[in-house]
């Protein structure tokens, strides 16, 4: 069965351990259902330095870097950017269950 594209998208400003994690816990939800197509975009607004996150798969993550503020404008520009069918926002701390895309895919 094919199932749409979700992507992930996480604004953030300077909290580089919290969207670790955050991105590592999408990481781990895919690898559990690797026939659920995702992409996950991070938008870092008015960064001070590049990034560098602990990828386990680079090719599935995108980063962005912009220099204004505010978390709708960030939203609105991973939109833009994004190839997915279905949006989930996340805080840059929030984390996701190992499942959630399992129990997404049953409702979609």
């Amino acid at each position: 069965m094919a199932f749409n594209k979700i992507s992930f998208v996480i604004a953030t400003v300077d909290r580089d351990r919290q969207l670790q994690e955050c991105v590592s816990s999408i990481e781990k939800a895919h690898e559990y259902r690797k026939d659920v197509p995702v992409e996950i975009l991070v938008v870092i607004q008015k960064a001070r330095d590049k990034k560098k996150l602990a990828l386990r798969h680079p090719n599935l993550t995108s980063l962005y870097y912009i220099d204004t503020l505010g978390l709708s404008h960030a939203r609105n520009f991973a939109i833009n950017k994004s190839t997915g069918d279905y949006f989930v926002f996340l805080d840059d701390e929030a984390l996701v269950n190992h499942d959630f895309l399992d129990v997404l895919s049953r409702t979609t």
